[in-house]
């Protein structure tokens, strides 16, 4: 299912410096690290998500089966999601 919190809410909290719950994501402070849980759902981004250093995000559960051969089930997942992709498949977008 897609979660129905707002992607700038959740983005500016993970790009930001602050550690607080918001719609089912719990944050949790240990020292310098900020430790934050998503539940089970679809989170769409749009863009680039930047993680700042001391930044840990978890999903629900481990995706990894042992039988490499099955897909997970993305019910019980934390999903993210691009809404738009590349223009151009060829480009090269990474400058050094």
């Amino acid at each position: 299912h897609t979660h129905l919190l707002a992607a700038s809410a959740w983005v500016a909290l993970i790009e930001g410096v602050a550690c607080y719950s918001i719609g089912g994501i719990t944050c949790e402070k240990i020292g310098a690290w900020r430790h934050f849980r998503f539940p089970a759902g679809e989170f769409t981004v749009w863009r680039q998500v930047s993680v700042p250093e001391h930044t840990i995000i978890e999903g629900i559960a481990n995706p990894n089966e042992k039988d490499k051969t099955k897909k997970p089930d993305y019910h019980s997942q934390t999903v993210f999601v691009a809404s738009w992709g590349l223009s151009d498949g060829h480009a090269c977008y990474c400058q050094n």
